[in-house]
């Protein structure tokens, strides 16, 4: 699934500890760090859409298990890829000053 694809990409890229050394290597984290937020924002509505049809479909008294594990799974991973790409853009806005 592409989704799952980009969104194990990015957790990937966002987990990768930073500690630029110079002025150039902090730009260019920096405006890497925000292309990665990017991408993750123009998957949002299609995510979310998936995460909404499963729900829809778990309320099937006869739906199997596996469906609500896969939401649950899909949730977590969103959120966490999600939450750690805003961090890690912060962090180095906020730690590594771009101009001296």
């Amino acid at each position: 699934m592409q989704v799952c694809d980009v969104l194990n990409r990015v957790e990937n890229a966002s987990k990768n500890d930073v500690f630029p050394e110079t002025l150039e290597e902090v730009e260019r984290r920096i405006d890497q760090q925000h292309g990665i937020v990017k991408q993750l924002e123009e998957h949002r509505a299609t995510i979310v859409s998936l995460m909404q049809k499963g729900k829809g479909l778990a309320k099937d008294p006869n739906a199997p298990e596996f469906i609500q594990e896969g939401i649950k799974n899909l949730e977590d991973v969103w959120s966490d890829t999600y939450g750690n790409a805003n961090d890690k853009l912060k962090y180095l806005k906020g730690n590594f000053p771009t101009r001296i």
